[in-house]
């Protein structure tokens, strides 16, 4: 189950996704998992009819197995217009999951492309 809330007020636009994930392996016990999404775009300027778009979100996980709150990722990018229906999107994203004593950290530079029909 998904939900996907979002508005535009002027160039900024604020997003909040929720998600309800449960997971069912054959060896292993069935779990539920709760993932919440809030996150904002904002409208940089405009370049060939597509704006560049400064992306912030940040992902929490709560685990019913652990019954604790699992796993963050907090991701900065840049939506670059290629052309008027492709765009390039280089981001940041710091992965954090609990272990069982700590948390491991793990830093990504990446790279998604957006193809609109």
């Amino acid at each position: 189950l998904a939900i996907l809330l979002h508005t535009r007020r002027e160039r900024w636009r604020p997003n909040l996704r929720a998600l309800l994930e449960g997971r069912f392996l054959s060896e292993e016990p069935g779990f539920l998992r709760f993932l919440l999404r809030p996150g904002v775009e904002y409208d940089l300027a405009t370049y060939k009819d597509r704006p560049l778009v400064l992306l912030l979100s940040n992902d929490f996980a709560f685990d019913s197995r652990s019954g604790r709150f699992s796993r963050n990722y907090f991701q900065v990018g840049l939506s670059l217009p290629a052309t008027p229906r492709f765009s390039i999107l280089p981001y940041y994203l710091i992965e954090s999951n609990r272990l069982p004593e700590l948390w491991d950290h793990d830093h990504i530079w990446g790279f998604s492309f957006a193809w609109r029909f």
